[in-house]
């Protein structure tokens, strides 16, 4: 029992190390910066896991590719595994939350369709993803109406450049839209997400597909 709480203790610890991270200290972000022209990361979070769970697409005169950082041991349920198996996974899954992201085992081709490569760019071309206000400007939740979530997905959003790294955040999009609909932010960032949830579909895994795009 002791030790079963201390594992929960470490595994918790954990989250406040991602939380004091900054975009700028980030070696796997400072890589993209320094191979690529533009990149955007894409993390969604929750109260319950606070671990990067990073959809990348990174573009340079080569054309576009793109990434995954994510912890495969996240959901995994021990009680199915052999003693020695789960331990394992366990103490993998605990050095993945004490490592920054960076280029190491869980930084890897993101498996995209085709057909999605293009239009994942042209989507946060056309909603103008550079420019967009997000909640840090225009404020979370609604104004005109009483509506109220808690432990809802959280959005971060990294636009990296040569130059900086921009970090949008928006907190439960897709309730607030359906509550209070308008704010042109969100709608716009909502189209994204689900341009970036299209491409990503874990479901895609056994279909040939190449990570670089040939335009």
């Amino acid at each position: 029992m002791r030790k079963a709480t201390l594992l929960g203790t470490i595994i918790l610890s954990t989250y406040t190390v991602f939380g004091q991270s900054k975009a700028n200290e980030i070696p796997l972000f400072k890589y993209l910066q320094e191979n690529f022209d533009s990149t955007v990361v894409c993390n969604s979070t929750n109260a319950w896991n606070s671990e990067p769970h990073y959809q990348i697409i990174s573009k340079n005169n080569k054309g576009l590719a793109f990434f995954t950082y994510y912890n495969p041991f996240t959901f995994f349920s021990a009680r199915a595994y052999p003693k020695e198996l789960a331990e394992k996974f366990v103490m993998l899954s605990i050095n993945y939350r004490f490592s920054k992201p960076d280029t190491n085992r869980y930084f890897l081709p993101g498996i995209v369709y085709y057909q999605y490569q293009d239009s994942l760019w042209y989507s946060i071309k056309k909603n103008d993803l550079w420019h967009l206000n997000d909640d840090k400007e225009d404020g979370d939740g609604c104004k005109t109406k009483r509506c109220m979530i808690s432990d809802a997905e959280e959005y971060n959003f990294y636009l990296i450049t040569r130059k900086e790294i921009k970090e949008l955040y928006f907190y439960a999009p897709d309730f607030y839209e359906s509550c209070c609909p308008g704010r042109e932010g969100r709608f716009k960032i909502l189209q994204i997400i689900q341009s970036f949830n299209k491409s990503f579909n874990p479901h895609l895994q056994n279909i040939p597909v190449a990570t670089v795009s040939s335009q």
